[in-house]
């Protein structure tokens, strides 16, 4: 019986109100360019209800391409969409992009070649390039395990079985929730080395007018708040929640779980100083009581004191705590703190957020 060998899955959103050839059609252009014949991948067009149609960029592809098409329920957010194609599915291999993203030539035929050569069953990661809406390289992401992009998922040896998921509704970091998964699944199969082929598959479009960051940045009279700041709750959703599920589940072990938790609650140390440096007057308290709420979990889930969570976080003797601080530099910005990792551990972990949306610390 035959299957494709990808499916990639590619999250749309009015795709007909951009100039022609720049965003959808680009990309389907490059996925002609892929070096594979026409059933070893199926192209799923997933919409999140766009009000636009756009059939007719798609319409000359389907001769070309393998591609079917789905429709989200209602409009909300790209795991969402993500999801609704992943339900269509049917290759040896799951992949991502956006409509506004390109793959660079036969990316795809290197990585089934260099799938099949290391035998691998689970997982796979690429390079990629941040690029700006011309197309410009701005960044290069190497050995990113963050993000979906540049990854490859096994459909029936790691996504279904370890039940791999976008959460729904997520507005933001859908990507790093299902990095966590993966990270947990492949922890729980004793991966001790992950496969990676250190070539550049992926042109990932780094545009702060998109709509994911129009829709949900909160613009002040002081200028916009950071997207992180905004959306707190959805990064300790995607990270330190699953941990946590994952070791109540028992489908992780302790040290493993603590080690991590650990390491999120520096993430949301650095974060959180970012955010009230910035803005010392009106930073966001409730980013505050989430990092709060996340501690005391942690505290009771793993049946550990604040000073031992500490402890924990120290193990290393702050090398971790220097080498975090600089990969959160991105979302937290340079600052001064305002307290020591220790006096903020002791202060966040008695703040909660009231029935009617205050701040409360006990």
């Amino acid at each position: 019986m035959s299957r494709p060998y990808f499916s990639l899955v590619i999250a749309c959103y009015n795709d007909g109100r951009y100039e022609k050839g720049k965003y959808l059609d680009r990309l389907l252009d490059s996925i002609c360019k892929q070096g594979l014949e026409k059933d070893e991948l199926e192209v799923i067009l997933s919409d999140d209800h766009s009000p636009e149609p756009y059939d007719d960029i798609v319409e000359p592809y389907l001769d070309k391409l393998n591609i079917k098409r789905t429709i989200t329920d209602y409009n909300f957010a790209p795991g969402n969409t993500r999801a609704k194609g992943v339900e269509l599915a049917t290759g040896e291999w799951l992949c991502f992009a956006d409509h506004d993203d390109i793959y660079y030539p036969d990316a795809l035929k290197t990585v089934k070649e260099r799938l099949i050569a290391k035998g691998e069953k689970h997982f796979a990661f690429t390079d990629f390039d941040g690029v700006d809406p011309d197309g410009k390289v701005t960044r290069k992401f190497t050995c990113m395990l963050n993000w979906c992009h540049g990854k490859f998922y096994n459909l029936d040896n790691l996504w279904k079985p370890c039940n791999i998921h976008f959460i729904k509704d997520l507005k933001s970091h859908e990507d790093i929730a299902i990095c966590t998964q993966v990270s947990c699944a492949l922890h729980a199969m004793d991966r001790k080395e992950l496969t990676y082929f250190p070539f550049t598959s992926y042109a990932w479009t780094d545009n702060p007018e998109s709509l994911s960051h129009a829709k949900y940045t909160v613009k002040t009279e002081d200028g916009p708040r950071e997207f992180l700041e905004v959306h707190f709750q959805d990064y300790i959703s995607a990270t330190g929640n699953i941990y946590l599920e994952k070791l109540q589940d028992k489908s992780i072990k302790y040290v493993y779980a603590a080690t991590h938790l650990a390491e999120i609650v520096l993430y949301c140390y650095f974060y959180t100083q970012g955010f009230q440096f910035r803005r010392p007057t009106d930073f966001l308290q409730e980013t505050l009581c989430m990092s709060g709420e996340l501690i005391r979990n942690i505290k009771k889930y793993l049946n550990i004191s604040i000073e031992q969570l500490y402890q924990i976080a120290a193990l290393d003797n702050a090398a971790r705590y220097y080498e975090i601080r600089k990969l959160a530099d991105p979302g937290s910005g340079r600052y001064i703190p305002k307290q020591t990792f220790e006096q903020w551990l002791e202060l966040v972990s008695k703040m909660y957020l009231t029935e009617d949306g205050g701040v409360k610390s006990l």
